[in-house]
């Protein structure tokens, strides 16, 4: 707190205090308003630190910027790794368009780097990507009945929501657009 306020700190040992000029960049995807009210964060030290808030929507809210951050981490990775992949394919731009991103900025990036290493060619394919993430052509297998299937979709939206609200069930529940205890009871179910 004192090198926050008055810029100087103090070694261990030291007989007087050393002056100190640092800039401090922190970044949180909680609300610490809501923490401070909780007493989980020290009020005193977010209005210390609180001088510039910046508000950064997740991927998934900025759907626009996936194609050129995509080409940007593409380039990233290439130069690191020393691949000559230059671009991706149309159904692999569509994917990036379309998937939800839990992981932001950092899950793309993964993605795309796994990409460039299971590819051999010079555009990145779909069966390129991370098997976690392409999806079966038949949804339904043979022998599976439409109660598996619709359990299965519920089951993973369910932990979408969860996953996108960082755990919190009230949160979770809202995007699902049921009620808190009907969300609980299927949580249980699934042993999320």
């Amino acid at each position: 707190m004192r090198a926050l306020q008055e810029g100087e700190v103090e070694a261990v040992g030291a007989v007087q205090p050393q002056e100190v000029d640092v800039r401090i960049i922190a970044a949180t995807n909680q609300s610490l308003e809501t923490m401070i009210k909780e007493q989980r964060f020290r009020e005193d030290l977010f209005y210390r630190i609180n001088v510039v808030q910046m508000d950064i929507p997740p991927l998934r809210a900025r759907r626009g910027d996936i194609k050129v951050l995509s080409k940007y981490l593409l380039q990233k990775v290439c130069d690191r790794t020393g691949k000559r992949v230059q671009d991706f394919s149309p159904a692999v731009q569509d994917f990036f368009s379309q998937y939800h991103w839990p992981g932001n900025v950092r899950e793309l990036e993964n993605v795309i780097e796994s990409a460039v290493h299971m590819t051999d060619r010079k555009v990145i394919g779909y069966e390129d990507l991370p098997p976690h993430l392409q999806s079966p052509s038949h949804p339904v297998r043979d022998g599976q009945s439409l109660k598996m299937v619709v359990e299965q979709a519920e089951k993973q939206a369910i932990q979408l929501a969860l996953e996108e609200s960082s755990g919190d069930k009230s949160i979770a529940a809202q995007r699902l657009c049921i009620g808190k205890s009907s969300l609980y009871e299927k949580v249980k179910k699934y042993n999320l």
